[in-house]
């Protein structure tokens, strides 16, 4: 876990957009991570899946999972369809008025590392607002 820029504290947080992949089941250890980092229950959780195209079976197990382990907070859940992802985690971040954009990162081989373009890295690089990555 690693929070960008680094000095941020999470006690002021009231409002997170939780940004998930479409086509990865989210491991419910990071959302614990999440649940620890964030201080009181008047925080306002957004999920957010950005998808380049329809809808995959793990969408909706994602949400009713994440829902299942965020449920002493405030919790929705939306939808983007975007072919770019980083753009639209930012923006909506920012419409939402969010204090914390939290995403989990791929892990990928390091060969792999150096061909592959990394959304987490390029969200963290261009957003306005603090990114919490859990891993």
């Amino acid at each position: 876990m690693e929070f960008v820029p680094s000095k941020f504290k999470a006690r002021d947080v009231k409002e997170v957009v939780l940004a998930i992949k479409r086509y990865e089941k989210t491991d419910p250890k990071s959302l614990d991570i999440l649940k620890s980092n964030l201080n009181g229950n008047s925080i306002k959780i957004e999920m957010l899946t950005v998808i380049k195209e329809g809808p995959s079976d793990k969408t909706e197990v994602n949400r009713v999972l994440v829902a299942r382990k965020l449920k002493d907070y405030e919790f929705s859940s939306h939808t983007i369809n975007d072919p770019i992802i980083s753009d639209p985690i930012n923006r909506f971040a920012i419409a939402c008025k969010a204090n914390l954009i939290a995403l989990l990162p791929h892990r990928y081989p390091v060969v792999k590392k150096m061909f592959h373009h990394s959304i987490s890295r390029d969200l963290t690089n261009r957003a306005t607002i603090p990114v919490l990555a859990l891993r």
